[in-house]
């Protein structure tokens, strides 16, 4: 069996509350804030991006290995949200540590809340490479400490850094991996604020009329 290919980060199972129940589709209407554009897609396309959780390894490991983590993490999460829903109240126990871990993961998992912690680092070290290549000492410097951690890069001038370094074709990204350590950093912390927080079920009838 082929691994995934698309990476929900909004799980199919959540996805789904959103369909009428009595509906024969699976589509979706779907909103672009940033850009106002609408469309429509399914259950698979929706909530998604392509290899969004695959490690990058040099060995023989399972580089799908995270994804299937938090498919386990779904899996909790959509137990405790039927007790919710057949108790209409929060769960106790191993359910709401349950609940608590989906809730944590939800949190965090998006590509929204990566960008925001990538970004200002990434402004961080472009303002590193702009001072090291401040002037031709400095950049000599970087040579130099490079090449004693045997990376030999003196055939890169000084000017042709220095032009890069401060042009748009230069660009700062923090890797695949750090992405996903960030990601697993972020769920316990999150998921240890929301499980202090006081959580009530509100039962809120169905547009529609019918029971979901």
């Amino acid at each position: 069996m082929s691994a995934p290919k698309k990476h929900h980060d909004v799980p199919r199972f959540f996805l789904k509350g959103f369909v009428p129940p009595d509906s024969e589709s699976d589509q979706l209407f779907v909103l672009d804030k940033s850009t106002g554009k609408q469309w429509q897609a399914g259950l698979n396309d929706a909530g998604c991006e392509n290899h969004f959780y695959v490690l990058e390894l040099d060995d023989e490991g399972d580089p799908f290995a995270l994804e299937k983590a938090l498919s386990q993490i779904e899996s909790d999460g959509a137990e405790a949200l039927r007790a919710v829903k057949v108790e209409k109240r929060i769960p106790r126990g191993e359910l709401l540590t349950k609940l608590m871990g989906f809730l944590g993961l939800m949190a965090v998992r998006g590509p929204s809340v990566l960008d925001a912690i990538e970004k200002p680092l990434a402004q961080i070290f472009k303002s590193m490479l702009c001072r090291a290549t401040d002037s031709q000492d400095s950049w000599n410097e970087v040579v130099e400490d490079l090449k004693k951690n045997g990376q030999d890069i003196s055939d890169v001038s000084w000017e042709e850094m220095r032009r890069f370094v401060r042009s748009d074709d230069c660009t700062i990204t923090m890797g695949q991996n750090w992405k996903m350590s960030s990601l697993l950093e972020m769920i316990p912390i999150a998921t240890h604020l929301l499980a202090k927080r006081i959580w009530s079920v509100v039962d809120v009838p169905c547009p529609c009329g019918k029971p979901v």
